[in-house]
Parts: C-alpha cells; sequence; structure tokens
C-alpha cells in the first residue's frame, strides 16, 4: 500500500513496494476538491467516481484498477485540470 497527498495537477499515490506474485489486482483512488476533473493515468480501468457536494466544497473519488501480469511495483497517477487538494492511495491484492 502507498498513500500521497499534495495540491498540484499531478496526483501520485507513490509506488507500492515491490509485488511477489504475477498474478495480482492493483486497486487505487484519487481524491480532489473542487470543481476540477480527473484524467487517470494509462494502463488502468476506471471503474467510476463518486461526487459529494458542489462547487469550491465538491469531494470527487476516482477508482480504478489493473490486473498484472509480472512482479513490480506500482503507483496509481493522473492528471487534475488545475491545482486543487488531492489525496491518493494504491494498494496490491493476490490473486485467488
Amino acid at each position: 500500500m502507498s498513500i500521497a497527498h499534495h495540491d498540484t495537477t499531478a496526483s501520485n499515490s507513490r509506488t507500492t513496494a515491490p509485488t511477489r506474485r504475477r498474478a495480482e489486482l492493483v486497486f487505487g483512488v484519487v481524491a480532489y476538491d473542487g470543481t476540477t476533473t480527473d484524467r487517470s493515468g494509462t494502463g488502468y480501468t476506471h471503474t467510476g467516481g463518486v461526487a459529494i457536494g458542489t462547487g469550491t466544497a465538491r469531494l470527487t473519488i476516482e477508482a480504478e484498477f489493473k490486473i498484472v501480469s509480472a512482479a513490480g511495483s506500482f503507483a496509481v497517477a493522473g492528471t487534475l485540470s488545475s491545482a486543487k487538494p488531492w489525496r491518493a492511495a494504491i494498494v496490491t491484492f493476490v490473486a485467488a
């Protein structure tokens, strides 16, 4: 798991510890404030988003995932349309 926060246009969870198996689910979320929009990074499937509130009081949470076939370290990243406070987290799950 890795968690990060900042107030720039580039969101990034930082990388996870290296995975140990070839088949793992990588799940990440980015939450951001205001009326900004998010463009997720490449390689992930966007599962949707939820917005709470309106205008500058709005909080949006976007989720995405991918299934990896090689061991490695992973991060969830995106680009916001304007610099706003954001939080990002990523976690890996071993396939059963």
